[in-house]
C-alpha cells in the first residue's frame, strides 16, 4: 500500500498567526521553528499509521508555501520527503500507483467564517471555482488526486476544513484539532494529544479504504482564479469574512477536456 501525505501549516494545533518569512528577528526564527516541530509532528502520527496499517510506502509532500516547514531530522525515517519550490506541478509524483491521499494540517477556503487562518493559495485569491464549483486548497488537492485515481481518504485541521472537506467527499475521516473564533485565534486541542487523534483517524480512514472515491468532477473543465483589488497585506490582516475588500477580477480562465490535463495547465511549469 502507498500512501501520498499532502501537507499544510494553517491547520496545526496551536498555529494561529500566518508565517512571516520577511521578519529574521529572534522571536520570529524561534516562532517558525515551533510551527515547524508542530507539524511534523502531526506527520509523524499519521505516519506511524500509515505503517502500522500495512503501508509499504509513504511519500510526505512538505505542502506549505515556502517548501522547507517540515524537519527534515525530526520526520519520521521511513518515509521520503518531498520538499523545495519551483517544483513542476502542485503534487509533484502523485499518480495512478498511490492508493491514498492524506491531508495534514488542512484550513478552509478564503472567507468562510470560523476557519482558523482561511485562504486559498494566497490570501490575495478571492475565489477559484472549477465548472463554477468553488474550491479551496482541500477541493483542489482533492481534484488534483482524483485525476490519478488517488482518493483522499484522511483530513486533519480546523473544524471549518472539516467540514469543507466532509461537504466534498463522502466517507471521508477528519479530525478537528483546533476550533476556530475567529481567524486569528483557536481553541486548540493540545499537539500530545491530537497527534493521538490524528494517528487514530489515519487507521480508520485505511481502514474503511474502499468505501471512499477519488473526488471527480464531470468533463470539460473550466477553471476560473479571482483576485482582491486590494493589497495583499489587507487581504492578511482581515478577520471577519464579510469584511473581506469587496472589489475583484477574474485574472485566470483555463479550460481543458481531461482532469490531468487541466492539472498541468493549472499547476505545471518548467523547472
Amino acid at each position: 500500500m502507498r500512501i501520498y501525505i499532502f501537507t499544510d501549516l494553517e491547520g496545526v494545533s496551536g498555529v494561529v498567526e500566518f508565517e512571516n518569512r520577511l521578519d529574521t528577528s529572534c522571536w520570529n526564527t524561534y516562532k517558525r521553528r515551533f510551527y515547524s516541530r508542530l507539524l511534523t509532528e502531526e506527520v509523524n502520527a499519521a505516519v506511524r499509521a500509515c505503517f502500522d496499517s500495512g503501508a509499504t510506502y509513504v511519500l510526505v509532500n512538505d505542502g506549505h508555501g515556502s517548501g522547507y516547514t517540515i524537519d527534515p531530522e525530526l520526520i519520521d525515517s521511513r518515509v521520503d520527503l518531498l520538499h523545495g519550490t519551483s517544483r513542476p506541478v502542485w503534487l509533484p509524483l502523485i499518480d495512478e500507483d498511490f492508493d491514498a491521499l492524506l491531508y495534514i494540517g488542512a484550513h478552509s477556503k478564503a472567507g468562510m467564517r470560523g476557519g482558523v487562518l482561511y485562504h486559498t493559495m494566497s490570501t490575495i485569491v478571492k475565489e477559484i471555482t472549477i465548472n463554477d464549483v468553488p474550491l479551496g486548497e482541500i477541493g483542489l488537492a482533492a481534484f488534483h488526486a482524483g485525476a490519478y485515481d488517488v482518493p483522499m481518504i484522511f483530513l486533519s485541521g480546523d473544524e471549518a476544513a472539516c467540514r469543507e472537506a466532509e461537504a466534498l467527499i463522502p466517507n471521508i475521516v477528519t479530525v478537528a484539532v483546533k476550533r476556530g473564533l475567529s481567524r486569528f485565534s483557536a481553541v486548540s486541542i493540545p499537539p500530545v494529544r491530537a497527534r493521538r487523534m490524528i494517528e487514530e483517524g489515519v487507521k480508520k480512514a485505511l481502514g474503511r479504504i474502499e468505501a471512499i472515491k477519488p473526488f471527480r468532477m464531470k468533463p470539460p473543465y473550466t477553471y476560473r482564479e479571482y483576485v482582491f483589488e486590494a493589497a495583499e497585506r489587507e487581504t492578511r490582516i482581515i478577520s471577519n469574512p464579510d469584511e473581506l475588500p469587496g472589489e475583484y477580477r477574474l485574472v485566470r480562465e483555463i479550460r481543458a477536456d481531461t482532469a490531468q490535463e487541466l492539472v498541468w495547465k493549472v499547476w505545471g511549469r518548467k523547472v
